[in-house]
This record gives C-alpha cells, sequence and structure tokens, in this order.
C-alpha cells in the first residue's frame, strides 16, 4: 500500500507534514525553495539557488546539501529535477486557506527572490479578491445587505491596507442605515492612511464620510 504523500503548507507558517501527519516546519531558506519549485516549476537549480544563497562561494552546493537534509529529514526527496527543480512525486502542495500569506514571516525585500516573492503574494491577493468583489456587487445589487456586509468585512479582512475595501465597507454600513458602524469604520481608514502614508483619504470616502455623518444627526443614536 502506497503510503500518502507529504503536504507541503507554504501559506502560513511554511510546514511539511509527513507520512504520518507530523508535522515539520520549515526554515525560512527550505521554505523558499519548496515555493520556488512548487509555483515556478522548472526554474533552474542554478537561478534558485543564486536567488537564495546571493552571497555564497558556491550557491550550488548550499542547494545541494538543502535537498539532502530534505531526503534525510523525511527519509524521500521532496524536489526533484536535475536542471529544472519541481516537486518530487508524493509531494502535495495544500492549497491556500483564505488570507493566509505565502511564506509569512518573509520579507519581500529587493532581492530577486524577495521581488518574486511579492508577485506571487500580489497575484494570490488578486486571485482571492475577485470572487468576493463579484459576490459583493451581486449582493448590493439583489438588496441582500446581511451578505454585501459579510463581503465587505472578508475584504477588509483579505487585505487591511488597500483603501478601496475600507470604502466598500463603509457603503454597506450606508446601505443598511448603520451610520455608527459606518462612521467607525471610516475612523480606521483615516488612522490607516496617517499611519501608513499621511495622505487623505479618496473623494468616494470622503463622500461617504459626509454621507455617514449626515444620517448619523439625522437619526441620534444610529
Amino acid at each position: 500500500m502506497n503510503e500518502p504523500p507529504v503536504r507541503l503548507r507554504l501559506h502560513g507558517p511554511a510546514m511539511a507534514l509527513d507520512a504520518r501527519g507530523q508535522a515539520r516546519p520549515l526554515e525560512r531558506r527550505a521554505a523558499a525553495l519548496c515555493a520556488l519549485a512548487a509555483l515556478e516549476p522548472g526554474l533552474t537549480r542554478e537561478r534558485a539557488a543564486l536567488w537564495l544563497w546571493p552571497d555564497s562561494d558556491d550557491p550550488r552546493r548550499n542547494l545541494r546539501q538543502q535537498l539532502l537534509r530534505f531526503r534525510q529529514l523525511f527519509g524521500q526527496p521532496l524536489l526533484d529535477g536535475t536542471v529544472g527543480l519541481q516537486l518530487a512525486p508524493g509531494v502535495q502542495l495544500e492549497p491556500a486557506a483564505p488570507g493566509a500569506v505565502l511564506l509569512q514571516g518573509e520579507a519581500a525585500d529587493h532581492s530577486d527572490f524577495g521581488q518574486w516573492l511579492a508577485q506571487r503574494r500580489e497575484a494570490d491577493l488578486l486571485q482571492q479578491r475577485q470572487p468576493v468583489l463579484q459576490a459583493l456587487a451581486e449582493a448590493e445589487a439583489s438588496g441582500d445587505l446581511d451578505s454585501a456586509l459579510r463581503q465587505a468585512q472578508q475584504l477588509v479582512a483579505l487585505d487591511p491596507q488597500d483603501e478601496t475595501h475600507h470604502t466598500a465597507l463603509m457603503r454597506v454600513f450606508y446601505l443598511r442605515g448603520e451610520a455608527a458602524a459606518g462612521l467607525q469604520a471610516g475612523r480606521r481608514l483615516h488612522a490607516l492612511l496617517g499611519a501608513t502614508s499621511g495622505a487623505r483619504p479618496s473623494a468616494a470616502s470622503d463622500a461617504l464620510w459626509h454621507a455617514l455623518g449626515q444620517m448619523s444627526e439625522a437619526r441620534p443614536g444610529s
């Protein structure tokens, strides 16, 4: 009977779950190497080595040693390929949980690998955000404001740095007649912008802010 595959979990804290289901955390370069092989199959061993060990005198040797550590730890190779890297047979990549960040804790800096990581994270975010945006639009169009609120809150949770997500939440609160909650969402947006860029909210956010303020004055305690 075949053993179950080793499962790689690369979104959130990176780890590998062995055939017995035991979770083993992956050190940052080990996790990065697995991510490159899983998400950029065929990336050459030479490029992977240079990206992950740029200061080494012999990056290929570092790569070989890491591949050997995988074999020693799991009793089988995690990665395969003599020229280009890919996941080895019997290794399965787990799908990302909603909102989970690829290689959580790893800095997306200006290095070659850091730039690749930033691009992959942005692609993940777009993929997760699109169905939520569509569900929000459909809920608003149909007047299902309970569902619209859930979708707007999910957008903020997916990417709390995106002003348009906060604006969507303010808009839904306005449609629901919940001025106090909408103003609170607006205050969180103002605080976010002040802390990150010092910029002012967009015209759309400002218009909602004033509309919510007028609603609050017209309905004390709302």
